[in-house]
């Protein structure tokens, strides 16, 4: 998996924003694991710095060089979109792995036409840490992130959320 590719635009998944109004928005191990991020400004100048100073072929990681637990990213972006996450509760990663591999035998079963609420992806997702190493970036492109989750952030709450099916 890489990093999320997070900012202004971005969408919600409506699915997030209706569990979470319902009461029904669970945390894998209490949203604890760590996620990198990268706004979508500063993958913007990763970009440029790559085909300006980058290496023939070479592969560089690029995120905000500050992971987060995904409960610290994922609040403020849902209550952006409206959604009340304070009640929400955690479920094991073990018991969140066993649920989701059950909802997905059962939705293929069933031959659903949707997704399960639960899926194994979602699980890999959320469920695991992931924090990469910038420090070739930073050393052969001088990538530097320019802005921070907070700035993001702010200019996610000056637009209207966007929430996506």
């Amino acid at each position: 998996m890489t990093p999320l590719v997070w900012g202004e635009g971005m969408t919600t998944p409506a699915k997030a924003v209706e569990a979470a109004a319902a009461g029904r928005l669970a945390w894998i191990d209490g949203g604890r694991r760590v996620i990198d991020l990268v706004h979508v400004g500063n993958l913007v100048k990763a970009v440029v710095a790559g085909l300006s100073h980058g290496r023939d072929r070479g592969v560089y990681y690029v995120t905000d060089g500050s992971p987060l637990p995904i409960r610290e990213f994922f609040t403020p972006v849902l209550e952006i979109a409206g959604a009340d996450v304070s009640g929400a509760r955690s479920v094991p990663g073990g018991v969140a792995t066993v649920m989701a591999g059950v909802l997905e035998g059962m939705w293929r079963l069933l031959r659903r036409p949707t997704a399960p609420p639960l899926d194994l992806w979602l699980v890999a997702f959320l469920g695991r840490d992931r924090s990469y190493d910038i420090g070739r970036a930073r050393a052969e492109l001088g990538y530097r992130p320019r802005v921070t989750v907070a700035e993001g952030l702010a200019e996610m709450r000056d637009q209207p959320p966007v929430v996506s099916p």
